[in-house]
Order: C-alpha cells, then structure tokens, then sequence
C-alpha cells in the first residue's frame, strides 16, 4: 500500500513559488488558495492533499483525500488514533 507521507514525517511543507502560482493560475480551481496548495503539493511530489472541502481540490493535480481517508494510509500509531 502507498504510504501518504515519507517515512517518520507526519508532514510535508511546499514551497511556494513564481512557477507554482503561474501553475495555480492556471487551475481550473474556484479558490485561488486551494489552487495554490494544489500546485505547491505538485511541485513537493505529494500523493495526497488531506482536507475537510475536497471539493475545493476538484480539477487538482493531486488527489484530495478526507482526514478520515488519509488516516488509514498513515499506517500504525496513527491510525489507532
């Protein structure tokens, strides 16, 4: 099974950059923010994007995954939470 993060890391941080928003701009997002976090989540090699509105991620280059659906690709500790 895929793991949603590199081993030991509970997160990864994107950079945001010229090209990532030029990317962003280019989504077919409603939410320049979400687009944005889209396209940086791209741009770090994400699988996954966890968020309670994955609607707001429709037309992503990353899948958007609910907290509870992110919680079983986590793997041991954490999905005994």
């Amino acid at each position: 099974m895929p793991r949603a993060f590199p081993a030991g890391h509970g997160r990864i941080e994107a950079a945001v950059d010229h090209a990532v928003v030029q990317e962003a701009l280019q989504l077919p997002a409603s939410d320049f923010e979400d687009a944005v976090a889209a396209a940086a989540a791209r741009s770090a090699g994400c699988e996954c994007i966890a968020t309670r509105d994955p609607k707001g991620f429709r037309g992503s280059p990353v899948r958007s995954l609910t907290p509870e659906a992110v919680v079983p690709l986590l793997g041991g500790a954490e999905s005994e939470r």
